[in-house]
């Protein structure tokens, strides 16, 4: 098991509530590549956490539950390549040990030989059956979102249309 990060509630901590500033590097023994980066949401890599909170109370350290909660890759782009072929630009970076594939449909792609860290990957599609499908990127057991339940009716956020006819042809739909 890792060692936790620790963080320092910031001024106006009430008792049912109280707020923190992510650290910048998450992860110091795999610092990221670029720490100047001005979101640190992106430096966190997907996958899974725990969330608890240790307090003083009358002079007796106390610490809560545990929450578990997952972090999603976000898809921010899929490009159609030659051979069919999907080049996938997402956040945060894929950081050495962690584990991605894509989804699209039924089928599940691991990447074609991904350098470490990366923003991009590139999955050889050829084998997804003809059709619309969606499209999710799995990173450590955590997929991005693929549907928007904000629209009426909810739709799907990305998707990739194959024919079996010409098996280089990919039609992708960023739709979000």
């Amino acid at each position: 098991m890792k060692e936790p990060n620790a963080a320092v509630p910031l001024a106006g901590a009430t008792a049912g509530e109280l707020k923190v500033r992510l650290p910048q590097d998450p992860d110091p023994l795999n610092p990221n590549e670029d720490p100047d980066d001005p979101d640190p949401s992106m430096l966190w890599p997907a996958g899974q956490y725990t969330l608890w909170a240790t307090f003083t109370f009358e002079k007796d350290l106390r610490v809560t539950n545990e929450l578990a909660f997952s972090l999603a890759p976000i898809i921010v782009s899929i490009d159609a390549l030659d051979k069919a072929s999907l080049k996938i630009n997402f956040n945060p970076m894929l950081r050495q040990g962690q584990k991605a594939s894509l989804l699209i449909g039924n089928k599940e792609i691991l990447p074609v030989s991904p350098v470490l860290p990366t923003y991009q990957l590139i999955f050889d599609a050829s084998l997804v059956s003809s059709g619309d499908h969606p499209v999710r990127l799995r990173i450590d057991g955590v997929e991005s979102q693929f549907i928007d339940l904000n629209s009426r009716p909810p739709t799907f956020i990305k998707r990739a249309t194959f024919d079996a006819n010409d098996p280089k042809s990919i039609t992708v739909a960023n739709i979000k």
